[in-house]
């Protein structure tokens, strides 16, 4: 059977076109129904869902040399002009943090918002879910997450403190758990990555220290992930947070910093909830967000591939939107998930819309990606389109303007996103008629000139 692109055959091209039989889309239309959370993990609904032209794959679609890859050394890593544009302020920024610090540490200033659980009922993972969605933490600690979580500062107990059993799941319950939750405390989707050697490669020399050790610990120099037989931590749970795309098309604009500073804080809120779920659940999650790049993570996970946008990841839903995937080691056991083809890097050759339209010429206009660095700035070992970190400020624009940023809610979107993953022969006619729709940069004046019961919640519109 003749394939397009060799990803999918014909028949179900034309099957996921919803043109190879009646009534296909009627199932969709009736919705099940769960009486508790145990049901609900455990039901096949609950998977990773995703597109039918996405295809699992062993490799990524981008080339990795992994005896090349190195453990990169964050202090080299380029300043972009944003960070250039904040250190001019840092006087002024020094002050705000002080002033924010001194305004926490007043003896007046007080929460007594915490009561001693009562005797709820509930499994040990309801407890868990419980501890860190209410008072017990995110309220009396709204602050980002740590490396060991809240330790001490932590209100959420632990199943030994209340008295029940730790949880105890497959790696494929676990998995289907820490979606369910995970998009509950805010988060778009769940993919995991082994601990391997490969892997470890992926973390900041000059943070993280694997270590034969059982238990985590850290100084000033170093924060130290444990690799014992005892210790467990043999996964990275990896998951994606979404921009509002509907301010981000204002940009470049402060309204495009307003969506990125939104995303960020939700984010930190998500990953410190996760951290409380698994204390909770008799494990623990250690932030290694802050010392690591995050789109490798995205593309080994399958939450995306390497694109033309370099150090952001492409979803096959999402496109550009998905501001953080952030990403903790945890001694929860996991089962793996592999990248994806959805044929978005190879749409990226001939497209280019994001880097034409890049008010700062920040992304490259080759059409083929390359090895070579401009310098040891740049961490190395994949084949890729490399960034120009000394121009870009962070603005957006490649978010905003990628031609998968759309949701699959619209029912064209998904049949042009089918088409353009499985076969090349429409994507520089996808591309100019994704410009001509009005897809692109917008005025920000007509932000604030919108009808605000119509406007998106989040401003994340799920219908475009």
């Amino acid at each position: 059977m003749s394939n397009f692109h060799s990803t999918v055959s014909r028949r179900d091209f034309m099957k996921g076109l919803g043109l190879a039989g009646a009534g296909v889309g009627m199932a969709s239309l009736v919705s099940p129904a769960f009486h508790d959370l145990d049901e609900l993990v455990s039901a096949p609904e609950s998977g990773w869902k995703r597109p039918w032209w996405v295809k699992s794959i062993d490799e990524p679609t981008v080339e990795i040399d992994w005896s090349q890859v190195k453990s990169y050394d964050a202090r080299n890593k380029p300043k972009t002009a944003r960070e250039v544009w904040a250190a001019n302020k840092k006087e002024k920024i020094a002050q705000g943090m002080v002033d924010w610090i001194r305004a926490k540490t007043n003896p007046d200033w007080k929460y007594d918002g915490w009561i001693e659980r009562g005797g709820y009922p509930g499994s040990t993972r309801e407890l868990a879910l419980e501890g860190a969605t209410g008072f017990g933490s995110f309220y009396t600690n709204p602050t980002p997450s740590k490396f060991l979580g809240w330790g001490k500062d932590s209100k959420t107990l632990t199943p030994a403190q209340l008295g029940v059993p730790k949880w105890q799941g497959t790696p494929e319950e676990n998995l289907q758990m820490m979606r369910v939750v995970t998009r509950l405390f805010g988060g778009v989707d769940v993919g995991v990555v082994p601990l391997d050697e490969n892997c470890k490669k992926l973390f900041h020399s000059n943070v993280a220290s694997f270590e034969d050790v059982d238990d985590p610990y850290e100084t000033t120099t170093k924060k130290v992930i444990p690799i014992s037989a005892a210790s467990q931590y043999k996964s990275v749970l990896v998951w994606t947070n979404q921009q509002a795309r509907d301010i981000t098309n204002h940009t470049p604009n402060a309204l495009g910093a307003a969506s990125m500073g939104l995303a960020y804080a939700n984010y930190f809120a998500t990953r410190g909830r996760i951290q409380e779920f698994l204390r909770g659940l008799g494990y623990e999650g250690l932030d290694v967000g802050g010392f690591s790049f995050s789109n490798p993570f995205g593309v080994l996970s399958g939450h995306g591939e390497n694109t033309r946008t370099s150090t952001i990841m492409t979803s096959p839903e999402h496109g550009n939107t998905l501001r953080a995937v952030d990403r903790i080691v945890t001694n929860l056991p996991l089962a793996p998930t592999g990248p994806i083809d959805g044929g978005i890097r190879r749409f990226c050759y001939t497209c280019k819309k994001c880097a034409e339209l890049c008010p700062f010429s920040s992304l490259s206009m080759d059409t083929e990606p390359s090895w070579e660095r401009p310098s040891d700035q740049y961490p190395g070992g994949f084949k890729a389109w490399v960034w120009d970190a000394s121009s870009c400020p962070w603005c957006n624009a490649c978010m905003t303007t990628c031609v998968f940023s759309k949701q699959n809610l619209s029912g064209i979107h998904d049949i042009v996103k089918g088409i353009v993953g499985t076969t090349s022969i429409f994507d520089g006619f996808f591309r100019d008629m994704d410009v001509a729709f009005g897809y692109t940069l917008k005025d920000p004046e007509s932000w604030w000139e919108q009808d605000y019961q119509q406007q998106p919640v989040y401003g994340i519109d799920r219908a475009v």
